[in-house]
């Protein structure tokens, strides 16, 4: 069964049960997007944390793409006229490029492709926009391994908040909240009957005077989406590769590493790059420079999408030197050159490469 359809069936258990988000988060939250935001909320479910939202006013895309909860999230939604309910997954939206201040997503950030949604929220996204995933993480529950592992892939370095959210459960809304997860059973499944009887047990034996408790914190990720442009190195292409080497190491006292093609000298996270004239046959990248020159340099940077940057680029008017390329050693990458005829290397490195 793929993502999208593993809350079929659980919609109204989950519209009726699931927690909701408290007060201080909610007002947090709004400290980090401007008054007029727009905000695609992606993987709206039944609306629990959309609606909060739309009751602050603010413009909202509810994008949803189970029809079972997009059904429940419409009638949740009704009474408002700043939403928009969108069929769409957290990796093809649908929404228009650059068309969102905010994009959030509640209790889903796990489901989603990070990859893919880093994309799209790169692509729907204004720039200086913010990303904001939200869990309510219950103490011995799944949602904690999955808010880790999730956002710990999906961010780089977020800003995180906690929020206590204390939860009381009469025995129905506890056998709703234990039957609205992606893994509970239907009741059409065989083993429904033996999961309702394991948990009318646990409400039997932990409740207190017929409402079980559970300390519920509900915790904020946020991150600006900001292009990843790092610089890097920066290359001299050399008819002796030896000798240029030989001059940065004793300028800067560190010992260089490679041979006469190829060596580099690490510096505070920056590398100096001697490569060969011969390797320009290799590496069209660098044709487009003169050895033993002024015009033998090449300023390197690490992007995140090459491909986004190099679109962004052209509606710049940059003056490209070639299309985004990959490489045998997995980087692809593209040259183009500043309004001085400098050449920069944007790149992207592939995942578990340096």
């Amino acid at each position: 069964m793929i993502n999208t359809e593993k809350f079929t069936g659980k919609a109204e258990s989950y519209a009726k049960a699931r927690p909701g988000y408290p007060d201080a988060a909610m007002d947090y939250i709004s400290t980090l997007m401007k008054p007029d935001a727009v905000i695609a909320d992606i993987g709206a479910g039944t609306g629990k944390f959309t609606e909060l939202l739309t009751k602050r006013g603010y413009n909202v895309f509810a994008v949803e793409p189970n029809a079972d909860m997009r059904e429940h999230l419409a009638t949740a939604l009704q009474p408002y006229t700043n939403t928009k309910i969108v069929d769409g997954s957290a990796e093809a939206t649908t929404l228009p490029d650059h068309s969102v201040d905010v994009i959030t997503c509640a209790q889903a950030l796990h489901w989603f492709d990070p990859n893919a949604f880093w994309a799209e929220c790169r692509r729907i996204g204004k720039p200086g926009g913010i990303v904001i995933a939200i869990y309510n993480n219950t103490p011995g529950g799944s949602s904690i391994q999955y808010s880790k592992q999730s956002t710990d892939v999906f961010f780089k370095n977020p800003a995180i908040r906690e929020f206590p959210n204390p939860m009381f459960y009469t025995r129905d809304h506890w056998l709703a909240y234990m039957t609205s997860h992606s893994d509970n059973p239907l009741p059409s499944d065989p083993g429904y009957n033996a999961h309702i009887a394991e948990m009318n047990s646990i409400f039997d034996r932990e409740n207190a005077d017929g409402l079980l408790r559970r300390d519920v914190i509900t915790k904020v990720f946020s991150e600006r989406i900001e292009a990843s442009i790092q610089f890097t190195d920066v290359c001299f292409i050399a008819n002796d590769v030896l000798r240029l080497r030989a001059f940065y190491e004793a300028v800067f006292g560190v010992k260089a590493e490679g041979n006469e093609i190829h060596s580099g000298i690490s510096i505070d996270g920056l590398t100096l790059v001697f490569d060969h004239v011969d390797i320009t046959e290799e590496n069209q990248a660098f044709r487009y420079v003169e050895a033993g020159s002024a015009n033998n340099v090449i300023v390197g940077f690490n992007v995140d999408d090459v491909d986004a940057e190099y679109q962004r680029l052209l509606t710049l008017g940059a003056q490209m030197l070639n299309e985004p390329t990959t490489h045998p050693w997995g980087a692809r990458s593209f040259q183009f050159r500043d309004p001085d005829g400098n050449i920069l290397n944007f790149r992207t490195i592939p995942k578990g490469e340096n």
